[in-house]
């Protein structure tokens, strides 16, 4: 079997609104985590991390991008939620702020409080290589170069 390619920016399944949540098999559920939807697309060199609609967000989430390239394998495409935790709870506003800042302030947030990334849209029994649901920026550490 052939090396499988990935076009980037990859596009994202969407969640839908509904009044009744539908039954029976095939169907499965996830939580919705408030942050920013991120795509991590890790390749032999780097880490590119992309919104849903295609615009490059590497530089507002450096530390996620950087923390991946210890944890994701090459040609891994890890479709996710880019989440900030301040006092044991999600932020909105802090992902807000990570995700519409320059890349000097977004270093200077990350050192504070890191970003998180948890995965969405993977079927149940399906796992992902390496096994772990989140890739985690660290704490007081600025990526090198921002």
């Amino acid at each position: 079997m052939g090396a499988l390619s990935v076009e980037y920016p990859v596009a994202v399944a969407l969640a839908e609104s509904v009044t009744v949540l539908p039954r029976g098999p095939g169907w499965w559920y996830e939580p919705k985590f408030d942050g920013h939807r991120l795509v991590m697309h890790r390749t032999a060199d780097t880490t590119r991390c992309h919104t849903r609609s295609g615009h490059t967000v590497t530089s507002a989430w450096m530390d996620l991008a950087v923390a991946s390239q210890a944890v994701l394998r090459p040609g891994t495409v890890l479709d996710g939620e880019a989440v900030v935790w301040v006092n044991g709870q999600l932020s909105f506003s802090a992902a807000q702020a990570r995700g519409n800042s320059t890349a000097r302030r977004s270093a200077a947030l990350s050192g504070g409080v890191p970003g998180e990334l948890r995965r969405v849209g993977l079927p149940p029994g399906r796992r992902c290589r390496p096994a772990r649901t989140a890739v985690h920026g660290e704490k007081g550490r600025a990526p090198s170069g921002a």
